[in-house]
């Protein structure tokens, strides 16, 4: 597939899943990983895989790791058992496509080591969309937070949103650790520091409590297919 060239301080939706649709995250030590990867590959400076197969402490001293300049700005995340998806702004030249090499090669090698198998992990190179309005940047915040909603109801859009239900779903976001939205709840912990929030319009803040998260709730649900 040509991919158009990515543009500087533009915004793009980028995704990939497992070949064959397989799971790439098995369990939280895999996701681990991944995240901290969002925020280590993301630097001028180069990694080494090796350091992603450390436990402990040593593990969670990468967090402290100085990066550098940054490659992309994040603005939004989210990791499902067999994909992923990013929200990104391009700020230096060509720095999506090294974030993306860096990233995809060095979580390959680690699931692949302490899986002890061989060959690619993902569905050939990752897939973007460029952003070019407002009001898709919106949706694409929306949709990437609410992906994991169909861990919890695989029917949930199709389904009279109650009250409870919406409750319901509200929870679940609020507890899930495997994408930003905690991040824009106020949450305190580690993966803040994988966004950039500055970098993106300031409504991606608006979403501080319940009433505001049934809000994108109803948006999703009214505007997804």
């Amino acid at each position: 597939m040509n991919r158009e060239p990515f543009a500087l301080d533009e915004y793009y939706h980028i995704y990939n899943r497992g070949v064959d649709k397989r799971i790439v995250f098995n369990n939280d030590y895999d996701y681990e990983r991944l995240k901290l990867l969002l925020y280590v590959a993301n630097s001028d400076k180069p990694i080494r895989p090796a350091q992603l197969m450390q436990d402990g402490k040593e593990f969670y001293d990468l967090w402290k790791t100085e990066r550098g300049k940054q490659l992309v700005s994040i603005g939004a995340w989210c990791l499902m058992p067999n994909h992923f998806h990013l929200l990104v702004r391009e700020i230096s030249q060509d720095g999506i496509s090294k974030f993306m090499q860096k990233l995809g090669t060095a979580y390959t090698m680690f699931f692949n080591f302490t899986n002890k198998r061989t060959g690619a992990l993902f569905q050939g190179r990752y897939k973007s969309k460029h952003v070019t309005e407002d009001k898709y940047l919106r949706y694409l915040y929306s949709y990437i937070h609410m992906n994991p909603l169909k861990l919890k109801d695989s029917q949930w859009k199709e389904r009279d949103m109650s009250k409870k239900l919406n409750e319901d779903l509200v929870m679940f976001l609020k507890d899930f650790s495997h994408s930003s939205f905690p991040d824009y709840l106020g949450s305190k912990r580690k993966e803040q520091i994988i966004l950039s929030k500055d970098d993106f319009p300031g409504y991606f803040e608006k979403v501080s409590h319940v009433d505001d998260i049934k809000e994108w709730l109803s948006y999703n649900h009214n505007h997804t297919g």
